[in-house]
C-alpha cells in the first residue's frame, strides 16, 4: 500500500511537518531546496534520505541509511509513508531502517497495568498483540488510552495498529472526556505521525466537542477501506486478513458519530453502503465481516435473534443480510429517515424475504404508518415457500392452509423471536400458532414455539390461554405412547427431556393459577401452584406466587419459607460457583435477587446481587426489573421506581414490567 495522506489526514492536520506531509506522494517525495546533510539530519531531510538509499553509490547509500537511524522512532512514521517506494532497492533498506528502528512500547510515565500488560508486547505475533489490545482498553480510568494511541502509531501490522486505534474510538464519550484523557494522550504520543490510524484517532478528539465536523472526514476513511474490499479478487477465498471486519468496525463508528451529529443524511449514506457491501463485495469473507458487526452489536440482547435470521436469510442471497442490518439499526435508534431512504432504493429485494419484509413493517409501524405496516404483516404473514414474496396491495387470507415445509417452519419461528424481540407482539404470536399448528406435536421447533407462546399470553393476562397451549403438550407425553417415543427422540443429547417437560408441566400449572386468581378462587390457584412447585420448586415465580397466597396459613407458609431457604441455599451456591464476568453469573445473581427481593431474607443482599447482575449485563431490562423490586424491598420507593423506569423504557412491549411500574408509582404516591 503507498502512505499516501488521505483526505482524512489532509482534513485534520495541522501544519505540515515536512515536505512530504504537505506535498502528497511520499513515494515521489519533494527534495527540500536548502537541505544539507553535512551535519545532522532532521525530519525535514527524511524524503531526500529516503532517495539516497537508491543511489548508485555505496557511501551514499550507507550514509542516509546512518543518517535515518540517527533520526530514531521520531522518523519512524516518514519512513513509513515510503514502504511501497517504487525502487524496490529503496524499498529493501527502508524494512531493514524500521526493523532497526526500536520503538519503546513501555514509556517512564506508564502506569503500572500498562507496563505489564507492554511487558512481552514486542515478542507477540499479531494476534497476541490484538488480545493485549484489548486488555488495554479494558483498563480502568482510561489508563491505557495513550499506549494504544502509541501502538496505533508505530505498529508495523496494519491490523494490529488499526485495532488499537478502534478500542480508542469505540469508547465512550465520558470515557474520552475524563480528565482530558484522550487530549492528553493523542498530544503525548502521535509525535510526527501522519499514519491514517492517527487520523482516525484525532477525529474522535475532535468529534467530542464538534460532533459534525467528524462525520465527512471519517465517511472518508471508511470508504477508503471498503475500495481495495470491493475490487478484491472474488476467488481469493484463501485470504486471511482481517481488513472485512475492520473495515465494519469502523463503518459502525461511522453509523454512531452520525447519530451523535443528528446528520440524517450521513446516517442514510451509512446504511446503504452497508447494504451495497452485502450486494457486492466480492469475497464471502469480507461479506462476514459485517455480520461480525451484529454479534459485537453494543446491543447483543436485541440483535441476537436477529442475527440467526441474518445468516439464514444471507444464505439464499446477497443483500438481504445488510438490508436486516440497516433497518433493523433505524428501528433500534428510530432514524426514519434513514430507513425510508433504504426502503426507496431497495424496495423490491426487502419485498423478497421474510426477515426484511417484517422489518420494513416494524419500521412502518413504528413511524405510525399503521395501516401500510398492518397490511405489509399480513402479505408476509401469508408467504409460502421459497422464491416468494410479500405482496402488501393484494388481499391475504387470515389463515394458512395446507402443510408448511420444515425450511418454512423454521423462517417462522426465526421471524417470531425477531418480532418479539422488537416489540411487535401480534405478529409474532401469529407466527409462533402457525409454528405450532403445522408442526409435529413432540417436534424440538413446535416445543420451543409452545413455550414462547405461552409466555406472550401470559404477559397479556390470557393466563387460560397460556395454560392450555403448554397443558395440551404435557398430557400427550404423558398419554400418547407415540408422542412420548417422539419427544424423547426428538430431544438433544445435551439437555435432559425429563427436566425440561417437568419445567414446562410446571409453567402450565403456574398460569392455570394465575388464571384461578383472576377467576376468584384461591383454593383452585392454592391447588394448581402446588401442583407446579412439586414438579419444579427451583422456579422463583412459583415460590413467590405460593408466598403470596399463603400469609393466611401459618403451616403452609412455614413450608414455603423452608423451600424458599432450601432454594436460596442453592442459588447461593450457583453465585459462588459460576465463572466471573459471564453471563451465566449475571443470571444466578438476578435469579436469587429476584427470589429474596419478593419473598423474605437479606433484602440488603438482595439489593447487591442485583446490581451486581448489572455490573455484568448492564441495561439488561429483566435485570433492572429486579433491581426495581430490590429497592421497593429496601423501602427505596424513588430509585424503585427510576429502575422499573429504565426497565419499562428498553422493553415497553413487556407488560408486566408496565404492570409492575404502575405498582411502585402507586405506592410512592400513597408514601408522599
Amino acid at each position: 500500500m503507498n502512505f499516501r495522506p488521505t483526505l482524512l489526514v489532509l482534513a485534520l492536520s495541522t501544519a505540515p511537518l515536512c515536505e512530504c506531509a504537505a506535498g502528497g506522494d511520499s513515494s515521489q517525495p519533494a527534495r527540500p531546496a536548502s537541505a544539507s546533510l553535512s551535519g545532522a539530519a532532521t525530519l525535514a531531510d527524511v524524503p531526500t534520505l529516503i532517495e539516497q538509499l537508491g543511489s548508485p553509490r555505496f557511501a551514499e547509500r550507507r550514509r542516509a541509511e546512518e543518517q535515518l537511524l540517527r533520526l530514531g522512532p521520531d522518523a519512524y512514521d516518514l519512513i513509513s509513508q515510503a514502504e511501497d517506494h517504487e525502487d524496490p532497492e529503496v524499498n529493501e533498506r527502508i524494512a531493514y531502517i524500521r526493523l532497526c528502528l526500536r520503538i519503546d512500547w513501555i514509556r517512564p510515565d506508564d502506569p503500572l497495568p500498562v507496563r505489564r500488560l507492554l511487558t512481552k508486547f514486542r515478542a507477540l505475533q499479531e494476534d497476541g498483540r490484538i488480545e493485549c489490545i484489548q486488555s488495554l482498553a479494558a483498563l480502568p480510568s482510561t489508563q491505557g488510552v495513550a499506549p494504544l494511541v502509541r501502538i496505533a502509531r508505530f505498529d508495523a501490522k496494519e491490523t494490529v495498529a488499526r485495532s488499537a486505534a478502534l478500542e480508542i474510538l469505540e469508547m465512550s464519550d465520558e470515557q474520552l472526556r475524563r480528565g482530558g484523557a484522550l487530549a492528553r494522550a493523542y498530544e503525548a504520543e502521535s509525535g510526527a505521525g501522519l499514519r491514517p490510524t492517527l487520523a482516525w484517532i484525532h477525529n474522535r478528539l475532535i468529534s467530542l466537542d464538534r460532533p459534525a465536523d467528524a462525520v465527512a472526514p471519517l465517511a472518508e476513511a471508511v470508504d477508503e477501506l471498503l475500495q481495495p474490499l470491493m475490487t478484491a479478487e472474488a476467488e481469493d477465498e484463501a485470504y486471511e486478513g482481517d481488513d472485512g471486519r475492520i473495515a465494519f468496525r469502523l463503518l459502525d463508528h461511522l453509523l454512531d458519530r452520525s447519530l451523535a451529529a443528528g446528520d440524517e443524511d450521513a446516517m442514510a449514506a451509512t446504511l446503504l453502503r452497508v447494504v451495497d457491501c452485502d450486494l457486492n463485495l466480492p469475497r464471502e469473507r469480507d461479506r462476514y465481516g459485517m455480520y461480525l458487526l451484529a454479534y459485537s452489536s453494543r446491543q447483543p440482547r436485541t440483535l441476537f435473534d436477529l442475527m440467526r435470521t441474518y445468516v439464514r436469510e444471507s444464505q439464499r442471497g446477497r443483500g438481504y443480510a445488510g438490508l436486516c442490518l440497516a433497518l433493523d439499526w433505524s428501528l433500534e435508534h428510530q432514524q426514519w429517515n434513514a430507513a425510508n431512504a433504504v426502503a426507496a432504493q431497495h424496495r423490491e429485494l426487502i419485498l423478497g424475504r421474510r426477515g426484511t419484509s417484517y422489518l420494513w413493517a416494524g419500521c412502518l409501524q413504528s413511524q405510525g404508518r399503521r395501516d401500510e405496516a398492518e397490511a405489509l404483516a399480513d402479505a408476509v404473514f401469508a408467504m409460502r415457500g421459497r422464491g416468494s414474496r410479500a405482496e402488501p396491495d393484494k388481499a391475504v387470507a387470515a389463515e394458512i392452509e395446507g402443510e408448511l415445509e420444515e425450511n418454512e417452519l423454521g423462517e417462522r419461528m426465526d421471524a417470531a423471536g425477531a418480532l418479539a424481540d422488537r416489540g411487535f407482539i401480534p405478529w409474532a404470536v401469529r407466527e409462533y400458532r402457525t409454528v405450532v399448528d403445522h408442526s409435529e406435536l413432540a417436534s424440538y421447533q413446535a416445543v420451543g414455539a409452545r413455550e414462547k407462546l405461552a409466555q406472550w399470553l401470559h404477559d397479556d393476562q390470557q393466563y387460560g390461554a397460556a395454560a392450555e397451549v403448554l397443558g395440551e403438550f404435557c398430557d400427550a407425553v404423558k398419554n400418547d405412547a407415540a408422542v412420548h417415543k417422539a419427544f424423547y427422540e426428538e430431544w438433544p443429547s445435551s439437555s435432559s427431556p425429563r427436566r425440561y417437560l417437568a419445567e414446562l408441566n410446571a409453567l402450565r400449572y403456574m398460569y392455570a393459577a394465575c388464571q384461578s386468581e383472576a377467576d376468584g378462587d384461591p383454593a383452585q390457584q392454592l391447588a394448581h401452584l402446588e401442583q407446579a412447585v412439586e414438579l419444579n420448586e427451583e422456579n422463583p415465580d412459583i415460590l413467590i406466587a405460593l408466598y403470596r397466597l399463603q400469609h393466611d396459613d401459618a403451616e403452609s407458609q412455614r413450608r414455603t419459607v423452608d423451600r424458599i431457604h432450601r432454594v436460596g441455599r442453592k442459588m447461593r451456591a450457583q453465585v459462588s460457583n459460576a465463572d466471573d464476568d459471564t453471563g451465566e453469573l449475571a443470571q444466578a445473581c438476578n435469579q436469587l435477587a429476584w427470589l429474596i427481593g419478593n419473598t423474605e431474607g437479606d433484602y440488603e443482599y438482595a439489593l447487591e446481587l442485583s446490581q451486581r447482575s448489572l455490573e455484568l449485563a448492564p441495561d439488561e431490562p429483566s435485570f433492572l426489573d429486579t433491581l426495581g423490586r430490590c429497592y421497593y424491598a429496601v423501602g427505596d420507593l424513588d430509585n424503585a421506581v427510576k429502575a422499573q423506569t429504565r426497565a419499562c423504557e428498553l422493553s415497553p412491549h413487556v407488560q408486566v414490567m408496565q404492570r409492575q411500574l404502575k405498582f411502585f408509582k402507586a405506592e410512592q404516591a400513597a408514601q408522599k
